[in-house]
């Protein structure tokens, strides 16, 4: 949505480039995404709230959409007519409506609808009829951001945050259950270990295919390098990790106990694995009815 945002702005600062409200628009518009795409690098894993950076871009899309827009309507103070305050109604009952949507949109059709708005906005902003210029500018708006927020409420749950900003900011979810529950398995982790402990954390899911769904349990520990590793069973590249900071605990948190022993038994034999002592919380969705959160305590020679 603020990418469409920002080439609807360049048309309008090609259309118009002597208006000064076209160019703060399109400058506004296109500073925010340029800032964005080197923040984003340099901040690298940011994966857990990629939702709520992607939402900051909105703030900036509609401030230079909005600035934008009045390049096209005639600057008189006159009163708006009937017909000019029951289309900026509909617009806001539109908006309103596609906001609460929650359905999907694959990939190349989220591009080509996002195309496709783009084109009937500036068609109805660029067409010379100075009369309804403030109708079209109306309809403009409302078909970027009722498409956006269609656009926007179609991607699949990512992150921390999943869908927080966009359609489960008006629909009923799970992410209210889901992190009460983390919390309540860090109080749990924090009651059953000590300030002095060394813990790694492990986390039963296929992060790089996208299954990061118990992420979100284990989310507090996970700024920094405590996660031990990404995959069901140590690597060597996990065990040459695990022996440099030869931690006296482990975390886990697995989707079934049957996973969690099956990484246990990839633990160096030497550090005498206690048996997990383990906390079981319900989670909310059918995959997983419920999850488990275990410790097991190591012990290093050296």
């Amino acid at each position: 949505m603020p990418l469409s945002i920002l080439v609807f702005t360049a048309i309008l600062w090609f259309a118009k480039k002597s208006n000064h409200a076209a160019q703060l628009g399109f400058a506004i518009s296109a500073s925010s995404i340029g800032f964005m795409l080197v923040f984003s690098p340099l901040m690298g894993g940011i994966a857990l709230e990629a939702p709520m950076y992607q939402a900051m871009l909105w703030p900036p899309a509609l401030i230079g959409l909005a600035l934008s827009i009045t390049a096209t309507i005639p600057m008189a103070r006159t009163r708006w007519s009937a017909t000019q305050i029951i289309a900026a109604a509909a617009a806001i009952g539109i908006i309103l409506v596609v906001g609460h949507w929650s359905g999907s949109v694959g990939l190349h059709k989220g591009q080509l609808l996002a195309v496709i708005l783009v084109a009937i906005a500036a068609a109805l902003v660029l067409a010379r009829r100075p009369k309804y210029a403030l109708h079209t500018a109306l309809a403009a708006v409302c078909v970027l951001v009722a498409g956006g927020q269609l656009l926007q409420n179609s991607r699949g749950p990512l992150g921390l945050y999943y869908l927080s900003p966009y359609n489960w900011a008006f629909n009923s979810n799970p992410i209210s259950e889901k992190l009460h529950t983390a919390v309540n398995t860090q109080e749990w982790l924090l009651a059953n270990t000590e300030d002095s402990d060394t813990i790694l954390t492990w986390v039963q899911g296929d992060w790089v295919n996208g299954d990061r769904e118990l992420y979100v349990v284990a989310g507090m520990q996970l700024w920094g390098e405590n996660r031990i590793g990404l995959f069901p069973e140590l690597n060597a590249d996990d065990l040459a990790r695990l022996n440099s900071i030869k931690p006296n605990v482990i975390a886990m948190y697995g989707q079934s106990m049957p996973a969690i022993d099956a990484f246990m038994t990839g633990l160096p034999p030497q550090t005498q694995p206690t048996a997990p002592q383990c906390y079981d919380f319900t989670w909310p969705t059918p995959q997983i009815p419920v999850g488990h959160a275990c410790l097991t305590t190591l012990t290093w020679d050296n």
